[in-house]
C-alpha cells in the first residue's frame, strides 16, 4: 500500500471499506471481477470471491 501512495487505514478502520480503490491501484485487471470476502487482521489473510473461476487463479 505504502508504495501505491495509500496509508493502512487507522486503528476501527478496514480494509474491506477500501478494497475497491486499492484492488484499482494494484491490479486494475481485477477490478470489478474480484470482491473481499473476510479480512483477518491478526494474520494479515484477506478473502476474494473472484466473479468466474479463471479470476481466482
Amino acid at each position: 500500500m505504502t508504495e501505491l501512495g495509500m496509508i493502512a487505514p487507522a486503528a476501527g478502520g478496514s480494509i474491506l471499506a477500501q478494497f475497491d480503490e486499492v484492488l484499482a491501484a494494484a491490479a486494475p485487471g481485477l477490478a470489478g471481477r474480484v470482491r473481499a470476502a473476510a479480512f483477518d487482521a491478526g494474520t494479515g489473510r484477506l478473502d476474494l470471491i473472484p466473479d468466474a473461476p479463471a479470476y481466482g487463479t
